[in-house]
């Protein structure tokens, strides 16, 4: 099926999630408490070396850490 494609005029409004963040919410201060990239020389040889580039390990990492300070059940091992 052919479609066409109808375009609008869209207002481009700047937005910044980290100056929405609250100075002492508890997600930026273990990005301010912890260095992360430790996890890039702990999961090297976890990844293949050909392929597509995998999803980056810090932020698999924090995804899994906000899952269970958060209890979300998503992400429950």
């Amino acid at each position: 099926m052919q479609g066409k494609k109808l375009f609008l005029n869209k207002e481009v409004v700047r937005f910044r999630l980290s100056e929405r963040v609250q100075p002492h919410n508890l997600h930026r201060r273990f990005a301010e408490l912890v260095d992360w990239s430790f996890l890039y020389d702990e999961t090297w040889a976890l990844y293949s070396h050909t392929g597509q580039p995998s999803l980056d390990p810090v932020v698999f990492f924090k995804l899994v850490l906000v899952a269970r300070l958060e209890s979300l059940s998503c992400f429950s091992m």
